[in-house]
């Protein structure tokens, strides 16, 4: 098994540490297989690749026939070279955002998911009923999703207290 991964920091690459590398190596061989799929949330900075990721694990997951689902939560992205199963782009209009909302780029985006996340429970629903056929779900973020993880980390602790 061979397990590719490279890490950006601006504009120097680096490779996985081969420490990690050797504990992802160690766990998959001894994992039991499992009828849930293995769920990839491809998280980085704006413009870290994380599209071309995707794309790059599209072609992979359908040249060898692995049963695989992709979701795009991008709702700035401008073309994507994968076909996702679900894309927020088909729920919530980005540039209707800005206009509607009178928001910058990083504030649409921020208002986009949390539009779209009133479906979540149905993207749910559909990774649940197909869970069984599936070995990978891979999930393409916005840059910004750090962002909108903290808005409602915040928002929820605040609310409880």
């Amino acid at each position: 098994m061979t397990i590719y991964c490279q890490l950006s920091f601006g504009k120097k690459k680096t490779g996985f540490p081969p420490i990690f590398t050797n504990i992802i190596k160690k766990k998959m061989a001894s994992a039991t297989p499992s009828k849930k799929p293995v769920i990839c949330l491809v998280i980085g900075m704006a413009g870290s690749g994380k599209t071309t990721l995707m794309q790059r694990l599209s072609m992979h997951v359908n040249e060898n026939k692995i049963p695989s689902y992709f979701i795009n939560l991008d709702p700035a992205v401008h073309t994507l070279h994968y076909e996702p199963h679900i894309d927020i782009r088909d729920t919530v209009k980005y540039k209707n955002v800005m206009k509607e909302f009178q928001l910058g780029p990083n504030g649409a985006i921020l208002t986009s998911l949390n539009l779209f996340s009133t479906k979540f429970d149905q993207v749910l629903n559909i990774l649940e009923k197909r869970s069984d056929s599936l070995d990978y779900i891979f999930i393409d973020t916005p840059g910004q999703i750090e962002v909108f993880i903290k808005f409602y980390y915040y928002y929820y602790y605040k609310n409880i207290k």
